[in-house]
């Protein structure tokens, strides 16, 4: 099945707000990736908006120690910003 391009922009969005919050932590791919018992290849993937589960999203927040709501909020107004330029 293939979602529309609205979610996956969301998706995009999700990645990205892993990738600054990871950033921002000082972390590496590598160190998520074994913090949250992922392959790294797939933490890249999920930053770059191509991939991610439900299961991968809550381990990543837990590894990240941020609250997954927190992440999905972020990631809704990153998208609106957008929208309205």
């Amino acid at each position: 099945m293939r979602i529309s391009n609205r979610d996956e922009e969301y998706v995009r969005a999700l990645g990205n707000v892993i990738y600054n919050v990871r950033q921002h932590k000082g972390l590496s791919q590598e160190e998520l990736a074994d913090k949250s018992g992922l392959h790294r290849t797939y933490i890249s993937q999920v930053e770059n908006g191509k991939n991610m589960s439900i299961d991968a999203f809550l381990h990543i927040c837990q590894s990240l120690n941020v609250i997954p709501s927190d992440i999905l909020k972020t990631a809704e107004k990153g998208l609106k910003y957008y929208e309205s330029k």
